[in-house]
Order: C-alpha cells, then structure tokens, then sequence
C-alpha cells in the first residue's frame, strides 16, 4: 500500500494552489470590473461639462495654385 503522505498529499495541494490562484484571478477581475464602472460614473459629469471642439476642416498644406509655382526644374529639362 503506498503511503498517503508520498502521492496524496502533495497532488492535493497542487490542485489547492490552482484553485486558489483562480479564484484569486476571478476576484480580481470582478474588483477592477466594478472600480472601473464606477469611476466613469463618477467622471461623467466632468466629461459632459467639457466644451467641445469645433469641428473645422483642415487646410491644405500648400495651395494648389501656389504649388504649381514652387516647382524645381529639374537640371538639362527645356526651359520654354
């Protein structure tokens, strides 16, 4: 017969660990679930009290006329 102490015990705590560890994950992520949640409750008077910014189109880099002028000749092209 082999000894509880030499096979049992020591897969028992394994498996233990593993459940704790787990368990200790699944708690975990229900606190940072839950602290998230409430902190955008907390913030979202501050973010609707924000002005919020106007909406503008970008300009262009360079005008297209203004371009057209800045070209480079390039050395040896025929100049007109």
């Amino acid at each position: 017969m082999i000894p509880y102490h030499t096979i049992c015990l020591p897969r028992a705590q394994v498996l233990t660990n593993d459940n704790l560890e787990l368990g200790c994950t699944f708690i975990e992520k229900a606190a940072t679930d839950k602290a998230i949640r409430e902190i955008d409750e907390r913030l979202l008077p501050a973010y609707q009290a924000r002005p919020r910014p106007r909406r503008r189109p970008r300009p262009l880099p360079i005008a297209p006329r203004t371009a057209a002028r800045r070209r480079v000749r390039q050395p040896g092209a025929a100049t007109r």
